[in-house]
């Protein structure tokens, strides 16, 4: 046998619970016109830890509940 191929059919869902604590952090990236307007986001930080762990041909999508964004008073 020359080479074996693995592949994964289907979705896998990965769930949990964070507690988000600074108004200046928002839930998603948020761009205005196209111009990014903030450095991060709570999506962006969660998903560079955990999008590693299933290999660099891996596309996800991130769901979030609840809003409580920068622009929220």
């Amino acid at each position: 046998m020359a080479s074996v191929k693995v592949s994964r059919v289907g979705a896998l869902i990965v769930a949990g619970r964070y507690a988000k604590m600074s108004r200046v952090l928002p839930q998603t990236p948020w761009f205005i016109d196209g111009e990014r307007k903030l450095e991060s986001s709570v999506e962006e930080l969660i998903s560079a830890r955990i999008a590693p762990l299933f290999g660099p041909n891996t596309t996800f999508t991130f769901v979030s509940s609840g809003r409580e964004d920068v622009d929220v008073r």
